[in-house]
């Protein structure tokens, strides 16, 4: 795994063919569905032959290449333009290719279905992910960096909210930058773990069971720094999100989106706090339903709509007792003290935070600073003394 954080995927460059326009071009990698109507081909293609007119549609195999533009005229496949969904072209590896009797003089666009995986388009975002790293990242290995049991659940999430992604790689940046966007695109976010192995983590939308997935209660006055004085707690409400305008269904030859929705509110935090409202552009969602199922969640946890949920707290913990902590995790939360206090209680006690920022110092005494998010729930004790996440409404 190591340094492929700034690494780019091994993407093809045009120069490995014989006569290509621009030898610094690079072939697509096509992820997804691409097969909806609408004006042009969403997708690029790079011309690697000049000689003969052949355009790269995509840097392997495709499952199907629909309809084929030139500019703004379609052209008819067999006539105008022969598709091949696979062809090893100059002996340089399997392409998707796009033969013309002669060099169009508009830009060459066209649609249709990416990579695919036992006769089937990949269409799980994370699915996608996997093939893009397992395939085309020349440090990754695959059996080894993954974190499988996290791969399969973030699968299983990904498809349960229906979500489908749309993705052409072509760009020179860093791996994890690809990773941390495609992630957004799903409500996601990423970490390595103490075993090196990189972790997908989803939000699924539901309450989380933080009773079974704490792993950690801090008690201010006991664990942190200065005790409850060492407690920062910052609630911005110009920070909350109650109101969506989402961009989606990118257009990756032309590089702008074609689509967009901006009817998702939270009616309740608009009446409390009035309207904030946030555009998202989401280069890799396709459909309308995969962008409500995302600003449904999206809403859920950054409205603010109770007293405290959204806020954030800072602190720091002595010795061992959170030196384990990762990002992402659930930790509980006592403050009786100094904490803010609830319509429903009387003091801040058994909150449940999503770590959002970790740092360990294991020298000496040992030390962990943390950055945490109130989720808007706190452990109860119900009857026989299990411990359940109570929602304040």
């Amino acid at each position: 795994m190591a340094h492929w954080f700034e690494h780019p995927f091994d993407v093809p460059r045009a120069s490995r063919y014989a006569s290509p326009a621009a030898g610094a071009d690079r072939l697509p990698i096509v992820l997804g569905d691409f097969t909806a109507h609408g004006r042009t081909g969403p997708l690029p293609s790079v011309l690697i032959d000049t000689v003969n007119a052949v355009y790269a549609a995509a840097a392997h195999a495709v499952g199907s290449i629909t309809e084929v533009w030139v500019g703004e005229t379609q052209q008819t496949i067999g006539t105008d333009v022969v598709v091949n969904t696979a062809a090893d072209y100059e002996s340089q590896g399997v392409i998707a290719t796009l033969d013309f009797a002669a060099i169009p003089t508009d830009v060459v666009t066209w649609r249709g279905t990416g990579l695919q995986s036992g006769g089937s388009t990949i269409t799980n975002p994370i699915t996608q992910l996997e093939a893009l790293f397992d395939n085309f990242h020349p440090d990754w290995n695959a059996g080894e960096d993954w974190d499988r049991t996290a791969l399969e659940t973030a699968r299983s999430v990904a498809a349960t909210q229906g979500y489908t992604g749309g993705w052409v790689i072509q760009d020179d940046v860093a791996a994890s930058e690809w990773l941390t966007e495609i992630l957004l695109n799903v409500v996601g976010s990423w970490r390595v773990t103490g075993e090196h192995k990189v972790e997908l983590l989803l939000d699924d939308g539901t309450t989380p069971d933080a009773a079974e997935q704490m792993v950690a209660h801090v008690v201010a006055n006991r664990d942190c720094i200065d005790g409850d004085a060492g407690v920062e707690m910052a609630f911005d409400v110009d920070q909350l999100v109650n109101a969506l305008d989402v961009d989606y269904a990118f257009h990756w030859a032309g590089q702008h989106f074609s689509s967009s929705i901006t009817s998702n509110t939270h009616a309740k935090s608009v009446n409390a706090y009035g309207e904030h409202r946030k555009r998202f552009g989401l280069r890799g969602v396709r459909l309308s339903a995969h962008v409500d199922a995302w600003a449904s969640i999206v809403l859920s946890r950054s409205n603010f709509a109770s007293r405290v949920e959204g806020a954030t707290l800072r602190f720091a913990v002595r010795g061992a007792a959170a030196l384990h902590v990762g990002v992402m995790d659930l930790i509980g939360f006592t403050w009786p003290k100094f904490g803010p206090m609830r319509e429903a209680r009387n003091e801040y006690r058994n909150e449940v935070l999503r770590v959002l920022e970790v740092s360990h110092d294991a020298t000496g005494e040992g030390r962990s600073e943390i950055l945490a998010a109130d989720l808007g729930g706190w452990l109860s004790t119900t009857v026989g003394g299990a411990r359940r996440l109570d929602v304040l409404g």
